[in-house]
């Protein structure tokens, strides 16, 4: 906001500032055409007249803002609007991960080295012919070809990346407030490296729950009617993946049932 040098308010017949038009250049400029008349009319038009041109016009004006309002809102909550869809009708498609992937290391290195007293250079296992350092440095899985290909052929409600924290601690950020995560404990393949940690560490099943992601890097949620199509998108691309769980009414929780 501008104002004078001494802060006091301008006054007609004050020096004008310099950032303030002269008031005569502005008269000037807007020229001395006669008003234009519709209809031959003269005068101005009739008081009711304005009105119900400047009812029609916020009307309008009103109900354009709502629309783009509306769909400016759509674009932006897409992702999260899908989320509310009925939560007994999703399914909850699990992809593969080799290995210990990039978490629970410290947990893998005690449990292994420290406890059980394994050699990096021996089997990782009683018979396996790879060694424990080759198993504990698998690479990891990247899912962006998986993910891309599922987006393109079922309409996912959304993913979650099991990363610190486990399976049921990364789902639990995409269930909606008004449904559950269940995840079957038995319904995939787990890498034999976790039965080996656990058994040389002693480690509880609550434990590894929380630290590991048991062979689960990516989690998807998808219609129900769209188990099938979804495993086949995430094979194709040659990734392994089984339906894992459910989504079911509740308060916003995730669980292993």
């Amino acid at each position: 906001m501008a104002a004078t040098n001494n802060d006091k308010p301008f006054r007609p017949g004050k020096k004008q500032p310099f950032w303030m038009p002269d008031t005569e250049d502005v008269i000037a400029e807007l020229g001395n055409e006669p008003p234009l008349i519709a209809d031959g009319r003269s005068g101005p038009p009739d008081r009711r007249e304005v009105s119900a041109r400047w009812l029609s016009g916020t009307f309008l004006t009103g109900v354009t803002s709502s629309v783009l309002m509306g769909v400016a809102l759509f674009a932006a909550l897409d992702g999260r609007q899908q989320l509310a869809t009925p939560p007994e009708i999703a399914e909850l498609i699990g992809l593969a991960s080799g290995g210990l992937r990039c978490n629970g290391y410290s947990l893998a290195r005690r449990a292994l080295l420290d406890v059980d007293g394994r050699d990096l250079d021996g089997p990782a296992w009683p018979g396996a012919e790879h060694s424990l350092a080759e198993e504990l440095l698998r690479p990891s899985v990247i899912y962006a070809p998986s993910m891309l290909e599922l987006r393109d052929r079922v309409d996912v409600h959304a993913f979650a990346h099991v990363t610190g924290g486990g399976i049921v601690g990364n789902l639990v950020r995409v269930v909606p407030d008004d449904a559950d995560a269940v995840v079957w404990r038995d319904a995939w393949e787990r890498p034999r490296v976790f039965a080996e940690v656990q058994a040389a560490g002693s480690v509880a099943d609550a434990e590894m729950e929380h630290v590991f992601n048991l062979g689960l890097g990516m989690l998807a949620l998808v219609p129900g009617d769209a188990v099938c199509a979804a495993l086949d998108a995430v094979r194709t691309v040659g990734h392994e993946a089984w339906v894992v769980g459910e989504i079911t009414g509740g308060r916003g929780r995730a669980m292993f049932g």
